[in-house]
């Protein structure tokens, strides 16, 4: 299985530019999560990953394919345990599109984003985050937020703005970034765009500094949020693809 998914995501790069297009694809998964690709993320602790551990599923809904990150029952301290998964690399200046659709309840808040590895070292001086989607509860709106060095000290605010969604369906999300800006857009709608104004203290100015793992979780239980209501897990975000194209040379 490895090998033919190696051979798929070479055809892609070599195929799957499109005329006109600034970006080449570089891998795709579709129905599943690669394994080479993918680390299940285990508990730590961030109120994200503070039961994480499980794995997610393959399953097939409405003859559809889909991966699910569950939030269920679990006999810990909490009740309860969620899915989460994060990329083994990195990746620099490029294009992410997810399709996603979340099936949430109280305190629920499926996330899908990017964190530059420095977050794992707690290394806020150079941190930089962009959360395509923060998905809380039931509502009809999502969170899009970035995260710089200053607003993860708390000594200035994150940029973040709602944008209304499909509720109960498929959405997709997607973030381009690159030296120039850095925007992300929901169902092809943009929500914020952010231009490099020089300021290395608030826009990753250092193309290193733009290079992000890709997360997706399902994350439950926090202050802002409803008491969680363990009587409703099992919840869910279920992802039918997520692709990430590079600059094209």
């Amino acid at each position: 299985m490895s090998l033919l998914r190696t051979i798929r995501d070479f055809l892609s790069r070599l195929f799957c530019k499109r005329k006109g297009d600034d970006y080449e694809l570089v891998w795709e998964d579709s129905g599943s999560l690669s394994d080479e690709r993918w680390n299940v993320c285990l508990k730590g602790p961030s109120s994200w990953n503070r039961q994480a551990g499980l794995q997610p599923k393959k399953m097939i809904v409405g003859r559809q394919p889909i991966v699910r990150l569950e939030c269920v029952k679990a006999d810990n301290e909490d009740g309860w345990q969620t899915a989460a998964v994060i990329t083994k690399e990195a990746y620099p200046d490029g294009k992410l599109e997810c399709v996603a659709k979340f099936n949430s309840g109280k305190s629920t808040w499926p996330a899908i984003w990017m964190s530059h590895p420095n977050g794992a070292k707690n290394n806020y001086e150079t941190y930089f985050e962009i959360d395509l989607s923060e998905y809380y509860e039931k509502r009809d709106v999502t969170e899009s937020t970035y995260h710089y060095p200053q607003s993860m000290r708390g000594e200035a605010k994150s940029k973040n703005v709602r944008t209304k969604i499909k509720k109960d369906e498929w959405n997709k999300f997607t973030c381009i970034w690159n030296d120039e800006s850095i925007k992300v857009l929901i169902n092809d709608v943009l929500a914020f765009e952010l231009k490099n104004n020089g300021d290395p203290t608030y826009y990753p100015v250092d193309e290193n500094l733009r290079t992000f793992n890709i997360i997706l979780s399902m994350q439950y239980a926090n202050r802002w949020l409803s008491e969680p209501d363990l009587s409703e897990l099992p919840l869910w975000m279920d992802i039918k693809s997520i692709k990430y194209w590079r600059k094209a040379k």
